[in-house]
């Protein structure tokens, strides 16, 4: 069975300490276990692999599915700040011109072909 809110019987999990959607404290909030997180590593990674996904699911589905929405979002925003590290390098080493966008296709595949 669910953990509910006194107050407006909205779902919430065992270590929420006030409801989400009414503000109510809750009282015997047990404590998380050192090797919880809070962060689900799934959400994390579609959030890092699809960053979309990530942002939509945290800003359409906070609500109902905190734990997951949040991981998903930190997965998008590790993704935002991978992809501007790698145009910046790839910008600063010269492969890639910031005024020429085209010659970003042909910078990817230089470092394909160099894999292989």
């Amino acid at each position: 069975m669910a953990k509910r809110c006194p107050n407006c019987k909205a779902e919430l999990s065992p270590y929420q300490e006030f409801c989400f959607d009414c503000g109510a404290e809750i009282k015997h909030v047990r404590k998380r276990p050192k090797h919880d997180l809070g962060f689900d590593l799934k959400w994390f990674f579609v959030g890092l692999f699809v960053p979309i996904v990530g942002y939509v699911w945290f800003f359409f589905f906070s609500r109902d599915h905190y734990r997951e929405s949040l991981s998903a979002f930190y997965g998008a925003i590790a993704s935002s700040i991978l992809s501007y590290v790698f145009y910046q390098v790839m910008s600063w080493i010269g492969l890639f011109d910031p005024a020429d966008p085209e010659g970003l296709i042909d910078a990817i595949i230089l470092l394909i072909s160099l894999r292989g």
